[in-house]
């Protein structure tokens, strides 16, 4: 996670101490930022609260904002009704009112100091270069659309299969709690009728009213928090020897985002001539820990398709296979080469969420026969068995 806000605890002449809260990249520029001798400072953590508290804007809200600016780079009306247009949302005056950005700094600065999504602030940095601005605005406003809709849309399917999942899970769970007391009814008419063994659906029936439901919560809520540390932790843990093979299921979910999201910083990049060693700061920020090993190999002299070659365990096969030859291309092809990639990896992701979705409600569905198939032992062998 990108910490952007730091509590730097200072200790004062008194030998009393104060806390102060910085905005920066890392730790060790928040103690610079801080304002006090080195010796003074105690420690530097992230200010979770803050963050929590300035939450980014919606994607919807993002792309509303770079049209508008769009617009007014077009119309040659200069940067003096930015503010303006900026205090007219309300989830974003807050933020603009503390970041200090005049009229005559840079746009990308502006972009960067709002919370926009991590692909924006390259995007616009390029089209600053190139003299191509008003482009890259447009540009940026139709990636956050279609990144809009897509998370609409993926989030819809998983949350109706997550109800659907839990609902089960819970139902199933609660079943024994259901049918304890039938149980006791049913063995009593066993015992008085002489059957003396219950059957063995039965007796899975009795473990689970004494206490073996106890342990199923155990095994899930364990389950639970396994698949959600591996989840945080799956790009951290990707080089480990044990935990690889474990993150390699969420790796594959996340390779179409990330590769599309490479492809999008880079393609205006390289139209706006923009040097490789340039790219590796902006890429690094945008990707995370996912494009240290690819500007590591970059560094040693590789190409941008050759680094992707020998870092293909970070990038969807559908980009390592179709990237290749991408340096020795006219500049025209490369931009077609890149817009095409861009959308064939969206639309790669888009499935790759359906099916996570699918096999949630796959999930679901199976718990849901299993708690059906539970009320059926419960009720009916038992009383079957006191029939004989």
């Amino acid at each position: 996670m990108n910490v952007r806000y730091w509590r730097v605890l200072v200790a004062t002449r008194t030998g009393a101490t104060k806390r102060l809260s910085v905005r920066a990249d890392s730790a060790e520029q928040a103690r610079a930022l801080s304002g006090e001798r080195p010796e003074k400072i105690l420690r530097a953590t992230p200010d979770w609260w803050r963050m929590a508290n300035e939450a980014r804007p919606n994607l919807r809200v993002q792309g509303l904002v770079l049209t508008q600016l769009a617009a007014l780079v077009t119309s040659s009306g200069g940067f003096a009704r930015v503010p303006e247009l900026i205090r007219a949302h309300s989830s974003l005056r807050r933020q603009f009112d503390s970041c200090g950005w005049s009229t005559n700094q840079p746009l990308s600065g502006l972009i960067e100091a709002l919370g926009f999504d991590p692909v924006i602030s390259p995007m616009v940095k390029a089209g600053e270069a190139s003299g191509r601005l008003s482009e890259m605005l447009e540009e940026a406003a139709d990636y956050l659309s279609l990144a809009a809709d897509q998370k609409k849309s993926n989030m819809g399917h998983l949350v109706m299969a997550m109800v659907l999942l839990v609902g089960a899970i819970v139902g199933l769970l609660q079943t024994p709690d259901m049918i304890g007391k039938r149980i006791d009814q049913v063995l009593r008419i066993q015992h008085a009728l002489g059957v003396l063994e219950p059957s063995s659906a039965t007796k899975i029936l009795i473990w689970l009213r004494d206490g073996g439901d106890d342990l199923l919560r155990v095994v899930l809520i364990v389950l639970l928090a396994v698949i959600v540390v591996l989840w945080l932790r799956a790009d951290a843990w990707s080089d480990h020897p044990t935990w690889a093979r474990l993150v390699s299921p969420i790796q594959s979910l996340r390779r179409p985002k990330r590769s599309a999201n490479l492809l999008t910083v880079l393609r205006p990049l390289y139209a706006a001539g923009v040097k490789p060693e340039q790219m590796m700061p902006i890429v690094r920020r945008t990707l995370g820990a996912a494009a240290a090993p690819l500007t590591a190999e970059m560094r040693r002299g590789y190409s941008l398709s050759a680094a992707i070659e020998k870092t293909t365990f970070w990038w969807s096969r559908t980009l390592v296979q179709s990237i290749q030859g991408f340096e020795s291309a006219t500049p025209d092809s490369r931009e077609r080469l890149l817009r095409t990639l861009v959308r064939a990896l969206n639309e790669e992701d888009r499935v790759r969420s359906a099916r996570l979705a699918m096999g949630l409600y796959g999930a679901g569905m199976v718990s849901s026969l299993g708690m059906v198939m539970l009320l059926a032992f419960g009720y009916l062998l038992p009383m079957s068995g006191a029939g004989r």
